[in-house]
């Protein structure tokens, strides 16, 4: 009775051990096979035993991987372990294990075949595959917190470098208008007020959108449809002044009547560049050719100027953060950086082309959905 029982626990073991197993020939016919395993692949064990190779439940990556690497392996080394392949069950059954397996040689040293245990790692690839979304989640989550960090940072410099442009402004209104006094006409003098009241609303909206943009990385500014020709009219207000004292000239032409854009924001991209062609100008007079027209999904525009030119092995540095074509020229680096960031945000890209004593040209993209 004790020596029964011991071997009906041994069969009982096998057969519902937490592991599959089975035993295959050398052609990889199985021809035996536990009841774990039968469960896993949903088989009955008659649709297996003698019926089936092992070759017959892989996927074909692992099938080709069994024939060129398993079984040589076990023909030189005589055993392999922790192998990850995917075996095929009734159905859509698809089943991930690791397998261990040693060769068994028969007592004439003639005949070999093969014992295979192989553990479920269904839950495993599952952690896994979950452990690799946290931790790449957690890294995008750094990226960001860095980024923002980096905004934080950049912020005073923004801030300070953008409101220059409707400062100059309002100052230069306010002064001719102190200057000229009572003389002044009253409609042009009104005139001037609603540019300087104008140009201070757009900077608090300017200052918000920063703010905003600083702390989240992102816009919360609404995407508007506004005239191409409205923003035209804005920028030719706020360089009416000092482009006349220059002696030079704006000039704007659009294909486009509309455009749906950042405003407050797409408003500082034609800003900094209209105000870098006054910069960095050439001994002639600037001149400003700012245009707007359609190209295959979305709005193309250049602003082209008379002026110093660029090098070309500058073309790629002047995008960047605090790397400023003449660091003695009131300028800190930022104008450009800003507006290629402005327009990645409306799905575009900017990039320029120039030659040195002829001028420069900067086109920007946006993109119409």
């Amino acid at each position: 009775m004790k020596t029964k029982l011991i071997i009906e626990d041994a069969e009982d073991l096998y057969q519902n051990a937490p592991f599959g197993y089975l035993t295959v020939q050398s052609d990889g016919l199985i021809i035996n096979i536990n009841s774990t395993l039968l469960h896993w692949l949903g088989y009955e064990r008659q649709e297996i035993e003698f019926q089936k190779s092992f070759q017959d439940l892989l996927i074909m990556g692992d099938k080709i991987y069994y024939e060129t690497h398993i079984m040589p392996m076990l023909l030189v080394q005589n055993e392999i372990a922790e192998i990850n392949i995917q075996l095929k069950g009734k159905g859509l059954i698809r089943l991930p294990v690791l397998i261990n397996a040693k060769r068994i040689v028969d007592s004439t040293n003639q005949e070999s075949f093969f014992r295979f245990s192989l553990l479920d790692i269904t839950q495993r690839r599952k952690y896994e595959l979950e452990l690799m979304k946290a931790r790449k989640e957690a890294e995008t989550t750094v990226q960001q917190l860095k980024e923002i960090k980096q905004d934080l940072e950049q912020f005073a410099y923004v801030v300070a470098h953008d409101l220059k442009t409707p400062l100059r402004s309002i100052k230069g209104l306010l002064s001719i208008i102190k200057n000229k006094g009572d003389k002044m006409d009253n409609t042009k003098k009104q005139e001037y007020f609603n540019v300087v009241i104008n140009a201070a609303d757009d900077m608090y909206k300017l200052i918000d959108s920063l703010l905003e943009y600083a702390r989240t990385g992102s816009v919360q500014e609404e995407m508007q449809e506004v005239t191409v020709s409205g923003i035209f009219k804005t920028q030719l207000n706020f360089f009416e002044q000092e482009i006349k004292k220059l002696g030079g000239q704006i000039e704007t032409h659009s294909t486009i009547k509309y455009i749906t854009v950042y405003p407050v924001l797409f408003q500082q991209v034609l800003m900094n560049l209209i105000s870098n062609a006054i910069k960095y100008r050439s001994e002639t007079p600037p001149i400003i050719q700012v245009t707007c027209k359609d190209q295959k999904g979305y709005t193309l525009f250049s602003v082209t100027d008379n002026g110093m030119g660029i090098p070309t092995d500058r073309f790629e540095a002047v995008f960047k953060l605090f790397r400023s074509l003449n660091p003695n020229n009131d300028s800190n680096g930022i104008g450009l950086a800003i507006c290629k960031k402005i327009i990645e945000l409306h799905g575009g890209t900017i990039w320029l082309e120039s030659e040195i004593g002829k001028g420069t040209t900067f086109y920007f993209t946006i993109r119409k959905d």
